[in-house]
């Protein structure tokens, strides 16, 4: 595995490792202490190396992953920009524990974890986002950005990203 590095005021951070093997790449988060959050050096490193991997024609699947025991917790609140408002994100998960309760006396649990709720959840939220790319890069707005939500965790996941040309 290679690590993709990214150099901020002279620190090698190494948020990012790639592989490649038979066509695919899989490109693995590397913050396991802060669960994978998306800080803006990961942010940046995955988004040069999805501009790259777009160009690279050895390359037909990129798989995304995680280091250590959860795939990602979304944005790195700690160091979320001026532009966006941490308390969407809380918001998401209000109105999604509001909409699917926990107490609704699920039938569905297996050994001893009574996740029916985050299955539900996660049907509501989908399994799939299409996004627009412009000249290689995320076509995003000012306020839009992308949540990675995990409903049933932490637990280890893995992300596959299909780019459509």
């Amino acid at each position: 595995m290679t690590a993709i590095h990214l150099t901020t005021a002279g620190t090698d951070t190494g948020v990012l490792l790639r592989e490649d093997a038979g066509g695919v790449a899989t490109l693995t988060l590397n913050r396991p202490d802060q669960y994978n959050a998306l800080s803006a050096a990961l942010l940046a490193t995955l988004q040069s190396a999805l501009h790259d991997l777009a160009d690279d024609t050895s390359v037909r699947v990129v798989v995304i992953a995680g280091a250590g025991k959860a795939f990602c917790a979304g944005h790195d609140l700690k160091e979320i920009n001026e532009h966006a408002d941490p308390a969407v994100a809380r918001d998401l998960e209000a109105a999604m524990e509001r909409i699917v309760g926990d107490d609704w006396g699920w039938q569905h649990i297996e050994d001893g974890e009574e996740n029916a709720p985050s299955h539900v959840r996660a049907s509501l939220a989908g399994p799939q986002v299409l996004v627009p790319l412009q000249d290689g890069r995320l076509a995003l707005g000012t306020w839009q950005g992308i949540f990675f939500c995990e409903f049933d965790g932490p637990r280890e996941r893995t992300v596959y990203v299909s780019v459509l040309a």
